[in-house]
């Protein structure tokens, strides 16, 4: 009798194991996340190198960013005007981090300012540059290719009295190689190339008041 009741119980076992066994063959696998970063290079700034600074200390701060800049997901806006994040293609870090190592960089490279600062130091600075990323996405139009969108405010204010000394919208689109996560970002890149530019070209238009460096 003992030898007739493990037969069944040796079955069970097996048609347990096979179903365990193809049941994990079932579960789909989620691919990882693919991560890109914006170049912190700037091409082109060599014609903005001066032989004196513009600014002795210059601060980077960001205000009201929004999601989108805040997070390291890599937004797309569809046809609908959808806003939405890949599901399998992100950023390094948030696109604000990138962003101002890229331009601190640019800054120090051109030597447009002699010290630029963080915006989370507590350090004095003769002037703020305060931004706000207003679009940082791409966007599928109805008809052809989609392109990457950088939009950024950008204002120059003196430290020692808050005076706004300056304020310009800079705007840049360049069309993405191809409809995916990897053209968004090559569009993305070289949208921000062109806007950090501007800002530079921008910047060493403008005077440094030298004799008000009372920085608060």
């Amino acid at each position: 009798m003992m030898r007739k009741e493990a037969i069944p119980n040796l079955s069970l076992s097996l048609l347990l194991f096979m179903a365990l066994l193809f049941g994990g063959c079932a579960v789909k696998r989620v691919p990882a996340a693919k991560e890109y970063r914006i170049s912190s290079t700037t091409s082109g700034i060599e014609e903005f190198k001066n032989d004196k600074s513009r600014f002795d200390t210059l601060k980077l701060r960001f205000s009201h960013s929004s999601k989108t800049v805040t997070t390291s997901n890599i937004y797309y806006l569809d046809e609908q005007y959808r806003k939405q994040p890949y599901s399998y293609s992100r950023w390094y870090d948030t696109v604000e981090t990138m962003f101002e190592e890229k331009l601190m960089k640019a800054l120090k490279r051109s030597k447009t300012a002699k010290s630029v600062l963080s915006g989370s130091t507590a350090a004095r600075s003769d002037y703020i540059l305060e931004l706000d990323i207003l679009e940082f996405v791409q966007e599928f139009p109805t008809e052809g290719r989609s392109f990457g969108k950088v939009v950024v405010m950008a204002s120059l204010i003196r430290s020692v009295d808050r005076k706004v000394i300056s304020s310009k919208l800079f705007e840049s689109t360049s069309p993405a190689p191809q409809d995916s996560a990897e053209g968004g970002v090559v569009a993305l890149n070289r949208a921000t190339n062109s806007v950090v530019t501007e800002i530079l070209e921008w910047l060493n238009s403008k005077k440094s008041e030298s004799g008000k460096s009372n920085a608060l």
